[in-house]
């Protein structure tokens, strides 16, 4: 049994069913926790290969991207897992300036459908813009 809750103060507390804190999985739940926690419940070695990274697709013309401090904030929900941060920022950059709608739009579809990992490849084409 692994238990997963959004209280984290639970974690080190009693509970009804027994579950010990190295079963227990905060939300947001990261990925990384996740699979140490099954492969230790169910004595699992994981083999992991690294995936070439494609670029998103972004299409009609070039992004502007926002300043460094909003893609430090997404580039912390991204590497959370925290899906309704992502989003909430990106409304947030929407409404404080629509020159920023295509870079917006762009990392909504790219969180919309969990492609985290090409979330964090514009994120970093972003900052090395901001750098050159």
């Amino acid at each position: 049994v692994l238990v997963v809750s959004a209280n984290a103060f639970e974690k080190n507390s009693e509970n009804d069913v027994g579950v010990t804190a190295d079963r227990f999985i905060t939300k947001p739940v990261n990925i990384c926790e996740l699979q140490e926690c099954i492969g230790r419940s169910l004595s699992l070695t994981w083999i992991f290969h690294d995936a070439p990274v494609n670029p998103p697709l972004i299409q009609d013309g070039p992004l502007i991207y926002p300043p460094v401090e909003w893609i430090d904030e997404l580039r912390q929900y991204v590497e959370a897992g925290y899906l309704k941060g992502i989003l909430q920022t990106l409304d947030r950059l929407n409404e404080s300036d629509g020159i920023y709608r295509k870079f917006s739009d762009t990392a909504r579809r790219l969180a919309g459908t969990f492609l985290f990992s090409e979330l964090r490849f514009l994120l970093n084409r972003a900052s090395e813009a901001d750098t050159s």
